[in-house]
């Protein structure tokens, strides 16, 4: 067997594979679609589903949570890997124009998840969290006030079960997100009167959940999916 026709092989399956999954992985805006219901879900990887990207438009817990609401309804990805709600960071989501379009095809639910990626030491400013957050919710506000805008904590963060050193990747500060981040979106809830969905709570106690500690798997992405969808029910219920 001549061995050498199967090094280009060997070195073209990798870089097609890289190539696939950076496609995949790159933010990306759905296209709505006339005559349904819509629900734009702000955020970041978790909720892109970096952990399904290969099977994103199938697996992550916002398309899981679409199928469950039916024909009727359209949920629409907005989330950016990396980013923050943090003006002042690597990633903020400002810089994106995903909030005007989400305004522009007017949903009339958001669900708004951001703060793990805040939670970064290079990141957080613990006095510029409240206030940019807030921004945040003001700017979807202005641009689609008849919305209903439900947040959502950040989920928990594990350590990295495919390392041996016993830490979260990422640098992500699963303590910060815990004792920092999410009593601050309990807080920015409760003083708009915005319902809440607890995500961390919800997620703690399943690193199972999450393969490599941050992003949710297969299974993940379901339990979120059914969890979200039994939580926004009564809303949309009420606004039919």
């Amino acid at each position: 067997m001549n061995w050498w026709i199967l090094v280009p092989i060997a070195l073209v399956y990798p870089v097609a594979r890289f190539v696939s999954y950076s496609k995949k992985a790159s933010p990306r805006k759905d296209k709505p679609i006339e005559g349904r219901r819509k629900i734009a879900c702000i955020g970041d990887s978790i909720t892109f589903g970096h952990g399904v990207v290969l099977n994103r438009d199938e697996q992550a817990w916002t398309y899981v949570m679409g199928k469950m609401l039916g024909n009727e309804f359209q949920v629409l990805n907005y989330g950016i890997s990396g980013a923050t709600a943090l003006l002042e960071s690597k990633r903020p989501f400002k810089e994106h124009d995903f909030i005007d379009t989400a305004t522009t095809v007017e949903p009339e639910l958001y669900l708004f998840m951001l703060g793990t990626n805040d939670s970064k030491p290079e990141n957080w400013v613990a006095e510029n969290f409240p206030r940019d957050y807030n921004a945040m919710i003001d700017r979807i506000q202005k641009g689609n006030p008849d919305a209903k805008i439900v947040l959502m904590t950040p989920a928990s963060a594990f350590p990295d079960p495919r390392k041996k050193n016993g830490k979260v990747s990422y640098n992500i500060d699963k303590d910060r997100i815990a004792q920092e981040i999410v009593p601050i979106v309990e807080r920015i809830a409760h003083e708009r009167e915005l319902p809440i969905i607890d995500i961390h709570a919800f997620t703690d106690g399943h690193p199972d959940w999450f393969d490599d500690g941050i992003h949710p798997n297969e299974e993940g992405n379901l339990r979120m999916a059914e969890h979200i969808y039994e939580a926004i029910l009564p809303i949309l219920e009420e606004r039919a």
